[in-house]
């Protein structure tokens, strides 16, 4: 099961499970080895600051040989390219 599976839908043949979360992965933040060792408060203005100097990353996941997992943006942005 995909965490926050959202959409269905294909590319090329392909099935697509679409949610926002995979169009917006933090590219940094705390370890759970420091988190661990830290008040919850600072770790989430830290994990928050480093989205803000180090922003975000789409992702897709491949899973077995017929599913991706990916955000919407990232899916319109593949099939306008496929136009």
């Amino acid at each position: 099961m995909i965490p926050g599976a959202g959409l269905r839908s294909t590319l090329n043949g392909m099935q697509v499970i679409v949610n926002e979360q995979y169009d917006r992965v933090p590219r940094m933040h705390v370890s759970p080895s420091f988190a661990a060792l830290m008040p919850q408060a600072f770790v989430d203005d830290l994990n928050a600051w480093m989205v803000e100097f180090f922003g975000t990353k789409r992702e897709i996941y491949k899973i077995g040989d017929h599913t991706l997992v990916m955000g919407p943006e990232t899916l319109a942005r593949i099939k306008e390219q496929l136009r």
